[in-house]
């Protein structure tokens, strides 16, 4: 969003006020390196506070405006600072943003208690931002809007407000207009300041890709909103404090000088056009780019666009603006993606990033990439720049793919006519296939990331990137060996005495190492690898290329499966893609009926997808699950599997019915886990069926899981069947281990669903029931274990099976909806009752509910087995529906007790078993 912007640019023409003046000068005569440690020197807190005396100064006056209120800086959300005007709603609660998440200093002092980059934020908004770089995000993209107003985030563009609301979008967060300009001069304090701390320096996770994938974008932020009196009182005031100034703001030449003192500007090898697909006489049409630098290029800040030239124009007959962010070794797909006659037409859903319908060319069109694009243009790369003026064809029909070892160059083609299958332009910059449901060479170019695969030798590759850990992989080369990957990463436990970083699961049903890198390993097997993101003992900082030298199998590739192995009722092997094109998971085909859900890892947590929608690309592993009554002993990957587009929906194990989810997801300030899935579908029976999926451990140290329990079964998919002849009850599991203590269950559930059953959540620790069709997720807090880097385990994938979850708080109870004869569900009661109280018998809670048609008073007391008052449990005011109190028997003996619930309709006894 740029409105501020523009109003900012409209105020300082016409004299109003804006900006805080600059008031000091700071090191005026230095630049770069040198003003960083004058900075760091000079501008370190010389009264360091830790976290909770920083939240105190920070709720008692620091952030505490005149009305003696609290604002939360990514949605306007005020409430007094005693919190008596906070929403009783948990999910309106404030908790504490850090600008710089904590997680990537391990929460250590004292960078956690520094109040220059922490900021009172309403705490969804700040779950949604979690650990997630700063970024401008294209309006169009976003899919979490968040203003105080709406009370929960929406999806859809605002009609007004537009600059009040913070964006998220693909692990990406945009502040609210009026605090990028602070939360930009807070992250350059940060940096400035701790870049040389050794938890920063030593942590796991990259701080400086992290701040130098932002830089620009911070730049920009700073010089759009301008500091103000306001935010030059608070770093006055964080000073009293602490003993120390955010100086990026009391001399706002600073990020400049520091950071911008000589700028360099991207080279031809930055960013390259690396395919074309022209299908003659349609619109599935698409270009794609490519980030061959190692840091992220924001699009937007640098103006990049691509210009057409169609047919024999020597002028572009469209400018395509280019916006976004793209990340190192990245590739980002720009077409004409829309329904009815698109690309998703034939690669499916999510091919394309950025979607225009200017993408439209044919086989004499021309583009020039170029930055600057609204200025003065600068060149950086074409696809047959030559060609311009030139109205003859030279790529009809035709995906045309580029030599990237012929780089750089200037993207031109040498020639006006068409050149036959296969062949190498005359530049020698490109090859052409022609474009045909036959020809497997064209599909498998037109494989996003797929950019050097035709070449020679060399064959298609995949970019390992984020941080250290453990990764699922399949070399797709027909009897690999580990000397494939051996050159681009370190491989520990084989040829050394080293401890292993590298494991296979198959029908031995255990993890076993390779005996050496020679070894042969067998199509189709899985490995699990560690990943270290350093340059020490033949490893390589992440990003890194892994690509293969040999063929992918020719024929039909058969993997034999454990059944020797159980883990909690079920068998898993770790299997892989053995082609070298993305591969449709409904075509593999079990000897015996597999569990239909197979299971992936990302960011170290699995997750359950279903086979029948799932396609996997190359060099992806992933486990396979069977059940032990008939296990699957071999699955096949038959070569019709390969594809290009998205799968259309059919058997995996069995001819499915129509199915609808509801997803319950798990949040932690730096880790996300799709949780567990309830699929409802007439296939299912209560228990254990195909539809049904174990939790796997996590293979990380640090993350939030969540998982459903059914039986001794801890489960990342339940099924359960759509008539149910009373509620079902499901309860939720929780193991977190060094995160933060906030958390945020959240959930997704199938409209479909909500018009023939309720959900409710029923949260034991406080007493509520909620109803989940009110809200999209709540907070909590839990208890996490806290391992020390120096006492963390080494190096192993860890137990397939999470069997030894906590229980936690909360409970789903899934109710079947009563409906009226004309088919309408039931909107409120029609008459007052009271249910049976639940748990019961319980200990030391209870849920005591009852039913009201109209609004009225109630009383609910508690009297003992010789009719004494125990308790009066309430007396108020309620609406009307169905409402919930809970009852605490902590401290009373074992018995029967009774309750009352007395309305303006009458009262109502009921019976009810403390048992402890």
């Amino acid at each position: 969003m740029f409105i501020r912007r523009v109003v900012v640019l409209l105020m300082l023409f016409l004299g109003g006020e804006v900006a805080w003046a600059q008031t000091d000068s700071i090191a005026p005569t230095l630049n770069d390196s040198l003003l960083t440690v004058f900075l760091r020197t000079n501008y370190t807190a010389s009264s360091p506070k830790d976290y909770d005396e920083a939240r105190d100064s920070m709720y008692t006056s620091i952030d505490v405006d005149a009305t003696d209120s609290l604002t939360c800086v990514y949605s306007g959300l005020r409430a007094e600072a005693d919190g008596t005007r906070t929403p009783s709603n948990g999910s309106l609660s404030f908790n504490t943003e850090h600008s710089w998440p904590q997680s990537f200093y391990d929460n250590n002092e004292p960078m956690r208690g520094d109040i220059h980059h922490l900021y009172p934020t309403w705490s969804s908004p700040n779950q949604s931002r979690s650990n997630h770089p700063f970024a401008e995000i294209d309006d169009n993209l976003t899919t979490s809007w968040w203003f105080w107003e709406n009370g929960a985030s929406v999806s859809s563009i605002p009609s007004s407000n537009i600059d009040e609301y913070s964006e998220y979008y693909n692990d990406t967060f945009e502040p609210r207009e009026d605090h990028k300009g602070n939360v930009a001069r807070a992250m350059f304090y940060f940096w400035t300041i701790y870049q040389t701390n050794s938890d920063i320096i030593n942590d796991d996770f990259d701080n400086e890709a992290f701040f130098e994938g932002m830089k620009q974008t911070l730049y920009q932020w700073h010089q759009d909103d301008p500091v103000n009196a306001a935010e030059v009182a608070r770093s006055l005031h964080i000073e009293e404090i602490q003993g120390n100034r955010n100086p990026f703001i009391h001399d706002t030449t600073l990020v400049r000088r520091a950071y911008f003192n000589a700028e360099s500007s991207s080279s031809s090898n930055d960013i390259y056009i690396s395919e074309v697909y022209e299908a003659n006489g349609g619109t599935v049409k698409y270009l794609e780019l490519f980030n061959n630098s190692d840091s992220t290029i924001n699009l937007s800040t640098s103006d990049w666009a691509l210009l057409r030239y169609t047919n024999a124009n020597t002028s572009p007959s469209s400018t395509i603006s280019l916006t976004g962010e793209m990340s190192p070794k990245s590739f980002l797909v720009v077409g004409d993606d829309n329904s009815t006659n698109g690309v998703q037409t034939v690669f499916g859903e999510g091919f394309v990033d950025i979607n225009t319908s200017s993408i439209n060319h044919n086989g004499n069109d021309k583009y020039v990439l170029v930055k600057n694009a609204t200025s003065t243009p600068d060149t950086i790369d074409s696809f047959a720049r030559d060609n311009i003026g030139n109205s003859s064809s030279f790529a009809t029909n035709q995906v045309a793919y580029r030599i990237e070892s012929a780089l750089p160059n200037d993207g031109s083609f040498g020639q006006t006519s068409i050149s036959n299958d296969g062949d190498t332009v005359s530049s020698g910059y490109w090859v052409v296939f022609d474009i045909s449901s036959s020809n497997a060479n064209a599909r498998l170019v037109a494989t996003p990331g797929y950019n050097r695969g035709i070449e020679a030798t060399v064959m298609p590759e995949t970019i390992i990137s984020g941080s250290i850990g453990w990764r699922l992989l399949s070399i797709p080369m027909d009897n690999a060996t580990l000397s494939e990957i051996s050159d681009d990463t370190a491989i520990q436990g084989v040829d050394d005495s080293a401890e292993a970083n590298v494991f296979t699961y198959n029908s031995s049903g255990s993890f076993e190492t390779p005996a050496s890198t020679s070894t042969t390993l067998t199509n189709g097997e899985g490995l699990v690898l560690y990943f270290f993101d350093n340059d020490t003992l033949g490893s390589s900082s992440l990003p890194i290329k892994f690509d293969v030298s040999g063929d992918e199998p020719s024929s039909d590739v058969s993997v034999n499966l454990n059944t020797s192995t159980a883990e909690s009722g079920s068998y898993f092997t770790l299997v892989g893609n053995p082609f070298q094109s993305n591969y449709d998971a409904n075509s593999i085909t079990p000897d015996n009926p597999l569990q239909t859900n197979i299971h992936f890892l990302e960011g170290g947590l699995y997750s359950p997808e279903t086979a029948s929608s799932t396609i996997i690309s190359p060099w992806q592993g992933f486990w396979v699950e069977s059940g032990t009554t008939t296990p699957a002993t071999s699955i096949t990957f038959p070569t019709s599997g390969k594809v290009n587009s998205s799968a259309t929906i059919h058997s995996f194990s069995k001819d499915p019915h129509q199915t609808f989810d509801a997803k319950f997801n798990l949040r932690s300030s730096s880790s996300f886990d799709k949780g567990c899935k309830i699929t409802f579908s007439s296939d299912a029976v209560f228990g254990w069926d195909l539809l049904d999926a174990s939790k796997l451990s996590p293979a990380t140290e640090t993350y939030a899981i969540l998982g459903c329990q059914s039986g001794d079964i801890i489960k990342s998919a339940e099924s359960i069947p759509f008539d149910m002849q009373s509620a079902y009850h499901v309860d939720f599991f929780i193991e977190s281990k060094n995160v933060d203590e906030l958390l945020e269950l959240e959930w997704d559930i199938d409209e479909e669903l909500t018009h023939s059953f309720t959900f409710e959540l029923v949260d034991h620790k406080n007493g509520t029931l909620i109803d989940l069709e009110k809200y999209q997720s709540i907070p909590f807090n839990f208890e996490p274990t806290i391992v020390s880097k120096a006492n963390r385990e080494g190096f192993s994938p860890g137990k397939i099976i999470g069997n030894e979850l906590t229980t936690s708080n909360y409970e789903l109870i899934i109710t079947q909806k009563v409906s009226v004869g004309n088919g309408t569900e039931e909107d409120h009661p029609k008459k007052f009752d009271v249910p049976q109280n639940y748990p019961n018998p319980f200990n030391p809670s209870t849920l005591i509910r009852f039913n009201i048609p109209k609004a009225s008073e109630i009383s609910i007391t508690i009297f003992d087995i010789r009719g004494s008052l125990v308790q009066t449990l309430t007396r108020d005011f309620y609406s009307s529906g169905t409402h919930s109190v809970s009852f605490n028997g902590d401290g009373l003996a074992t018995g029967v007790y009774f309750y009352t619930v007395t309305s303006s309709f009458g009262s109502i006894t009921r019976k009810m078993l403390l048992a402890k």
